[in-house]
C-alpha cells in the first residue's frame, strides 16, 4: 500500500484511491469499464484515482436523495441523525453487549434506554418457535443490564436468535448455546 501525496511508486497500490472507490460502492456505484473511471473494477499499481468524476457524484447524490424522499415498499426512508443523537446516552442500540456467546445457562444483556420505554426480550429456537421471554411494559430510562437465564432443561446446545424491543427499535442476534 501507498500512503501520503508523494509519487506512487509501480509497485503499490494507492490507498486513497482503493478507499474513494469502495466508498462509491457505499452509495451503490457499480464497476465501470472506462479505466481513466474511479469507479473502473481494476485499480492498479502505481496509479492514483482520487478524484470523483461529475457522473459519479450525480449518481451517488441521486442515491442519497431517493433514499430520504418517502417510503417505498413499505420501508422507512433514511433519516439523517442529529449530532445530539451520536452519543452513548441518546442512541438506540449503540452499545447494546449481549454476552458471553457461545452460552451456556445464562446471557448477559446491557444496554441504554434513552428514555421510558416498552421493552421485550425474546429469545427463538432456529425455526422461529419462542422458548422464553423479558417483558417490561415501563423501563426506566439509563443502564439497564438484564441478566437472561436460560436453564439446560429449556434447551439443547445449538443456534438461537435473540430479539431486543425497545419501543419500536429492534435488535435481532444469533447466538450459540454450549
Amino acid at each position: 500500500w501507498h500512503y501520503g501525496d508523494q509519487p506512487i511508486p509501480n509497485n503499490k497500490v494507492d490507498f486513497q484511491s482503493v478507499a474513494l472507490h469502495e466508498l462509491g460502492h457505499a452509495h451503490q456505484l457499480a464497476h465501470v469499464i472506462n479505466t481513466i473511471d474511479l469507479m473502473h473494477f481494476s485499480i492498479s499499481a502505481g496509479t492514483q484515482k482520487r478524484n470523483i468524476e461529475t457522473n459519479n457524484l450525480l449518481a451517488a447524490n441521486w442515491v442519497m436523495n431517493k433514499s430520504q424522499e418517502s417510503e417505498l415498499c413499505e420501508k422507512k426512508r433514511m433519516q439523517l441523525l442529529d449530532a445530539e443523537l451520536c452519543n452513548d446516552e441518546n442512541f438506540g442500540f449503540y452499545n447494546t453487549l449481549i454476552y458471553p456467546n457461545p452460552f451456556n445457562d445464562f446471557l448477559s444483556i446491557d444496554f441504554y434506554l434513552s428514555n421510558n420505554n416498552n421493552l421485550r426480550v425474546t429469545l427463538f429456537d432456529i425455526t422461529g418457535k419462542e422458548i422464553t421471554s423479558y417483558v417490561n411494559d415501563n423501563a426506566s430510562k439509563g443502564f439497564f443490564p438484564l441478566v437472561f437465564n436460560v436453564p439446560n432443561h429449556l434447551i439443547s446446545a445449538g443456534i438461537y436468535i435473540i430479539k431486543i424491543e425497545i419501543g419500536d427499535e429492534k435488535l435481532v442476534k444469533k447466538l450459540m448455546k454450549l
